[in-house]
């Protein structure tokens, strides 16, 4: 996307997709993104659970030192979480639990929101949350799951950010549930370059978004424009922000 980044931002803003969170996976992540970052563009830094299990543990260690520090230019902690599709060991869901709970508590300290990456882990993930007191704030990236589910992330103060599934076969427990998940916990978020929708075989863009919205609006008669507004909104308030916002 770099090569093409000003058409997408363009098209993106003439969409009404005017801000823009860019999440980071690891030090190097971070690095690039702050090369790109401009007025619109919001940085979240964050040692992702792909990150933890592939790092050798004297890096991954120095990386989350530099985390310490560098979180200071960035809106929020992530991604961070447990994938056990991607790390099915016991060892290496160890790993992940332990870094996960230690950005967390570094996300405390430092009162930041926190963008999680929880893939067939919630129950761990949840408990991880509460043993720690629960109550962060921020969104579950890329939610897929049913009405309750959405409710015990939202009791910790969490919101549930929703995007291509949407627009993709499958998911049919997310289908059916979101009229029932309260609109107030939901965000929109692209996942660009990732998480294209069926039938494309192209980059996925932040300006998708907006078909996200609409796939809101048929699956639970919501105004469109509502949810777009209700999920910028959100999403200012969780990541103190001024600009209209949507997860990029």
């Amino acid at each position: 996307m770099d090569r093409d980044r000003q058409e997408i931002l363009t098209t993106a803003r003439l969409r009404g997709v005017t801000g823009f969170v860019m999440g980071g996976v690891d030090p190097d992540d971070w690095s690039r993104q702050r090369t790109v970052a401009e007025c619109g563009i919001y940085m979240t830094f964050g040692l992702h659970p792909w990150t933890v299990i592939n790092t050798e543990p004297a890096k991954l260690q120095k990386a989350l030192e530099q985390l310490h520090t560098k979180l200071k230019d960035a809106v929020g902690l992530g991604e961070l979480g447990l994938d056990y599709l991607r790390g099915p060991t016991s060892t290496s869901r160890a790993i992940q639990r332990t870094y996960f709970t230690r950005q967390l508590e570094i996300a405390r300290d430092a009162d930041k929101p926190v963008v999680l990456h929880i893939v067939k882990a919630h129950d761990d993930a949840l408990k991880l949350l509460r043993d720690m007191g629960g109550r962060f704030h921020g969104i579950v990236h890329g939610f897929s799951g049913s009405a309750d589910l959405a409710g015990a992330y939202l009791k910790l103060g969490l919101h549930v950010s929703i995007g291509c599934a949407l627009l993709k076969s499958g998911y049919k427990v997310l289908k059916r549930e979101l009229k029932h998940i309260p609109e107030t916990a939901i965000t929109l978020e692209s996942d660009a370059p990732d998480m294209h929708p069926s039938g494309r075989t192209n980059i996925n863009r932040p300006d998708i978004i907006v078909d996200v919205a609409k796939a809101v609006t048929d699956l639970t008669g919501r105004p469109t424009a509502k949810v777009l507004d209700q999920s910028s909104k959100a999403l200012r308030i969780l990541f103190g922000l001024d600009d209209p916002i949507r997860s990029d």
